[in-house]
């Protein structure tokens, strides 16, 4: 093509109306995507409904296993709610009844369908009903499955449901869910931000199971309490609906730890571990339930030094805070939080560079340690640090 627009001469009066026909149709063919069956906005919608479904998922979007499952969509018209024993159900199995999760008015809750996660997944040829179960086992919501090809859903409306190519996981049913969902934009004023990032974590914090990994921190900078459940995490500004956050409310001034070691799993205290770790070159990407999003550069400032937002918006490298505020009175609340308040053993005494006590004929450094407890005390287990890595 190259060579073939060198060798001719083309008259530039052709030029404009050829442009215009490509303009056209390619306003054409957006439109023609844009006006598939997108049924009225869901809010519209009183009360629970099963606002999207998906029988054959094979691009739209990984479930936070990295899979592409089939999905339903719930979506909350009504008044805030929990959905503490709500379940899933095609009839003849039952997901596991959720737990403890928030669900709040004009939000939408993504359930991706397995065999094994959920008890049941769905057929692609249609012909069967899907319900949402309460606590007493009646039907909540409920919606007969029609046929679908690859990638295409079932989408709510008002005079029921529609077949469409267009799907909008996680958004409203319509143009401005699916530019949502396809695109977004930077949000200018976010209530939920990253405040903090310790990426080489060696002796800061540790998981329940005693690992230092890649931690994060979220807060809520807004007057009102925040749904996680409507925002996603990921180290890819393209694929910004990697990780999606748990059901949890998320007070105002409130903060949140976040571990990124890969692991994916929420541990039964409640501490969240996500499906991705992060290295350099990476930008983290937080983006809300309206598809708007912000990044963060992922940064190596040192070991055990983080980088925190101050409360301008800015990010600088600061001692650990996480948990408290990004401020001096912060640092040292979190070094407080990480000393045991009833120590059994403590140091009581250093000699440096010693002189005058020699010890098997020669001269050390010398930490004495004393038991405080009143009993004894077995040191199997303990360690001793210079305050790098503390197992060492």
């Amino acid at each position: 093509m190259r060579d073939f627009m060198k060798n001719k001469k083309i008259d530039k009066r052709l030029l404009l109306p050829v442009i215009l026909v490509a303009g056209l149709l390619a306003a054409i063919v957006w439109g023609f995507l844009l006006d598939e069956p997108l049924p009225g906005k869901s809010q519209k919608a009183t009360g629970l409904v099963l606002n999207e479904i998906c029988t054959k998922n094979e691009s739209i979007l990984m479930d936070n296993a990295g899979r592409y499952r089939d999905y339903v969509e719930l979506y909350n018209g009504g008044e805030d709610t929990n959905l503490e024993g709500f379940y899933l159900t095609d009839g003849n199995a039952k997901c596991t009844p959720f737990g403890n999760l928030p669900f709040p008015a004009d939000s939408y809750l993504l359930v991706f369908l397995d065999q094994e996660l959920t008890g049941f997944s769905l057929r692609a040829d249609g012909g069967e009903t899907v319900m949402l179960m309460d606590a007493r086992r009646n039907v909540v919501a409920r919606a007969d499955t029609l046929a679908m090809q690859d990638d295409q859903v079932m989408l709510y409306g008002e005079s029921g449901y529609t077949i469409s190519d267009v799907a909008t996981p996680g958004f409203s049913n319509d143009k401005k869910g699916l530019q949502a969902f396809r695109e977004g934009k930077v949000n200018d004023a976010p209530t939920l931000v990253i405040s903090e990032v310790l990426v080489e974590n060696v002796s800061s914090l540790p998981d329940e199971k005693g690992v230092f990994s890649d931690v994060l921190e979220l807060q809520n900078i807004g007057a009102e309490p925040v749904f996680l459940g409507t925002y996603c995490l990921s180290d890819d500004t393209q694929n910004r609906f990697r990780y999606r956050l748990p059901g949890v409310m998320l007070n105002p001034g409130e903060a949140l730890a976040i571990f990124c070691d890969g692991e994916n799993y929420i541990a039964q205290s409640g501490e969240i571990h996500t499906n991705f770790g992060l290295s350099r070159g990476e930008t983290l990407c937080l983006t809300d339930r309206n598809g708007n999003y912000n990044t963060l550069p992922v940064q190596f400032p040192g070991a055990d030094i983080s980088l925190c937002r101050d409360g301008e918006g800015n990010y600088q490298s600061s001692s650990v805070s996480l948990g408290y505020a990004n401020d001096e009175k912060g640092i040292a609340d979190f070094a407080t939080s990480r000393m045991r308040q009833k120590q059994e053993l403590i140091v009581s005494e250093l000699l440096l560079s010693a002189a005058d006590v020699p010890y098997n004929g020669g001269f050390y450094d010398v930490v004495e340690i004393y038991n405080a407890s009143g009993e004894t005390v077995s040191t199997a287990g303990w360690y001793l640090s210079d305050g790098g890595d503390p197992y060492s």
